[in-house]
């Protein structure tokens, strides 16, 4: 019994020391961070497509017969941060990620960040690639889009990566990242991207730690028994060799509840906060996720026209090929597919993005064009048209 409390002692000792040094580690990673560079445009992680469109239309305040233009700009030298001069009439809307070269520089979609830059002429600005959640020490770069409008062009003089900040800056960087949510995917929310740390999976990592300490505990445990073993050979050493077992068994068990634990720890907050979210967006807008109008836009066609088989519907948006599928499901038996597919045989077009215009009863979307009449508008710039029989 006396044995059993001086090893609890012991270890409610070693966990002590070891929270203490853990706590002035990040005391002093804290204390030592270098300041923020004061041309640091501020940023925010992209949960949907709808957000960009819908950040540069507010920014550019296109008109009917301006387009909307991005430029792709692609630096593979890593780095700490984006230095941009420019001159431009109008706020720049800027889409930015670390690029991976194992994607011949192409990028994750879950960690872009979108940010604005502002007019002025002779601008000199800075973009964090350390607040992107896929940021490491070695990253392989980074992808810039910049949009503009094609009356007001950006004159972009140059774009370099920088290398800045000590050590604690960057480990303080990956410690942040995971306070960082993870994102819901809307097509599918089994489709998750898992917390990463300095471009490792925090399961990957905590997985490596549940083996070593289990490797180190089952180490400590059976030379405990072999000292044991050496002093009792008969019976009660028998017997002395079950209860180390099951003490064993115990301790395997609870270094699993506790590693499970830590990850369960950390995804449920993220899991609650984007269910309420998404029961809210339903409840206040009938939209879900990144949707936008989509439901709206059904229920109004369903209210409106008795849909059979063979009715085809053309989607028109920037994600709709995803947005297709779904109305598949929602306007069943008729049938939805991207506007290109079928926009010459469609008897409706839904329109998904707000840029879609109607001039003198023809209805313009992505290029595609064709005489109609509008049905509905929606509250995210979406739009319900029946198509003129075609000729």
């Amino acid at each position: 019994m006396m044995a059993s409390s001086s090893r609890a002692r012991r270890s409610i000792l070693i966990v002590t020391v070891f929270l203490l040094c853990m706590g002035a580690a990040l005391v002093e990673l804290f204390l030592f961070r270098t300041a923020p560079d004061p041309r640091e445009i501020q940023a925010t992680i992209v949960q949907s497509g709808e957000q960009v469109t819908t950040l540069v239309q507010r920014v550019l305040h296109p008109s009917a017969h301006q387009d909307i233009q991005s430029r792709h700009e692609v630096l593979p030298l890593p780095g700490t941060q984006l230095r941009i001069r420019y001159s431009a009439a109008l706020p720049v809307p800027v889409l930015y990620a670390v690029a991976d070269a194992a994607l011949a520089q192409g990028y994750d979609d879950a960690n872009m960040l979108l940010g604005v830059l502002p007019a002025g002429q002779d601008r000199d600005e800075v973009l964090s690639l350390r607040a992107l959640p896929g940021w490491q020490p070695r990253g392989a770069g980074a992808v810039l889009y910049l949009f503009q409008r094609d009356d007001q062009p950006v004159n972009l003089r140059t774009i370099a990566v920088e290398d800045r900040g000590n050590l604690a800056d960057r480990v303080w960087s990956m410690l942040a990242q995971l306070r960082r949510s993870e994102p819901w995917q809307v097509s599918s929310q089994s489709v998750l991207r898992g917390y990463v740390m300095g471009g490792m999976s925090w399961a990957f990592v905590l997985g490596v730690g549940f083996v070593a300490v289990i490797i180190g505990m089952m180490g400590v445990r059976g030379m405990e028994w072999v000292q044991s073993k050496k002093k009792t050979i008969n019976s009660p050493g028998e017997q002395a060799y079950g209860l180390r077992l099951k003490s064993i068994v115990r301790h395997f068990l609870l270094v699993i509840v506790l590693f499970v634990g830590f990850y369960q720890l950390r995804f449920l907050p993220d899991a609650v906060a984007s269910s309420f979210l998404q029961v809210h967006r339903w409840e206040t807008e009938h939209a879900y996720g990144g949707t936008g109008d989509v439901y709206l836009v059904a229920d109004a066609l369903r209210s409106q026209t008795i849909l059979t088989p063979g009715i085809a519907v053309a989607v028109c948006g920037h994600n709709h090929g995803v947005e297709a599928k779904i109305l598949r499901y929602l306007l069943f038996p008729a049938d939805a597919f991207p506007s290109e597919q079928v926009w010459q045989r469609a008897a409706f077009v839904i329109a998904t993005l707000p840029e879609w215009q109607f001039d003198r009863g023809e209805f313009f979307c992505d290029g595609l064009h064709r005489p109609g009449k509008i049905l509905g508008r929606f509250p995210h710039g979406g739009a319900l048209v029946r198509f003129s029989p075609s000729h």
